[in-house]
């Protein structure tokens, strides 16, 4: 399959490493499965990337918003209280069959950090600057998943490529859930509804430990053409520096899509 649009990207680079050298590291939402076979999935909170990764513990981080949508439903909490079990496990029930997405914002943090380090994954690197410098770091995270519940037959939807209203996604615009290799994905960088063009996305795969550079044009989209099937992880920062803001030097915003490529025969809902 193939999806055309005016000035796609093309991928700047191919590499296989451990993890990505990131200033300010992400949170990646991570499913224990991205194909349920009930009604009940557990997602697991990571932050960072290859050995340097660590699960992080859902108690102690600050939630300012979380949605589980599905093609019959969409739950939104301003917490987690609802979907933590005793052993702080995410547990959230889905309420409907098919393509589900899964978003979360955290609340901003303040975090110091230097502009060297911070250009390392900006495509427009923002204005050096001797020394340490304090930032706003606006978090955000989306998984998809699909079910397969026996009997019941997943609806055709097209929540996979709906838009967020988190402060930035990363926003598909095909559903990467159905993909075949061979074909191409399309992406968007939203940022607090803005498309952002000259971004760079990151797009890691688990399995082979590649990983693709991307750079969105026109409308703030780019193309990804995966070689292979595996778990992946997407990744795009921005940021955007302050003039009267007493606290901080800059904003940036740090987003996350996670999904799984599989084999046809296995994606089927």
């Amino acid at each position: 399959m193939s999806f055309n649009f005016h000035r796609t990207c093309s991928i700047a680079i191919f590499c296989a490493i451990s993890a990505l050298a990131i200033a300010q590291q992400p949170y990646f939402l991570k499913p224990d499965s991205y194909l349920a076979t009930n009604n009940k999935v557990a997602i697991r909170l990571e932050l960072g990337q290859g050995k340097l990764a660590s699960n992080q513990p859902w108690n102690q981080n600050s939630i300012r918003w979380v949605f589980l949508k599905t093609g019959l439903v969409q739950e939104n909490r301003d917490n987690l209280n609802d979907w933590l079990d005793s052993n702080d496990t995410f547990v959230a029930t889905i309420p409907a069959p098919g393509p589900v997405m899964i978003g979360i914002d955290f609340n901003p943090v303040i975090e110091t950090t230097t502009t060297t380090e911070l250009n390392r994954t900006l495509s427009m690197p923002i204005p050096q600057k001797a020394g340490q410098i304090k930032i706003r770091n606006y978090r955000s995270a989306i998984t998809l998943i699909r079910t397969d519940w026996p009997g019941l037959d997943s609806p055709d939807s097209t929540i996979a490529t709906t838009e967020t209203s988190l402060a930035s996604s990363i926003h598909p615009l095909m559903d990467p859930t159905r993909f075949q290799l061979g074909g191409d994905m399309a992406f968007e960088a939203v940022i607090q509804g803005a498309e952002i063009e000259n971004a760079k996305i990151f797009a890691t795969n688990l399995t082979t430990g590649a990983t693709t550079i991307m750079e969105t044009t026109g409308g703030g989209m780019c193309k990804f053409s995966p070689d292979s099937l595996g778990t992946y992880q997407l990744l795009f920062q921005f940021a955007r520096p302050l003039k009267a803001d007493p606290e901080v030097s800059c904003e940036v915003f740090t987003t996350t899509l996670t999904f799984q490529l599989t084999a046809s025969k296995e994606a089927k809902s």
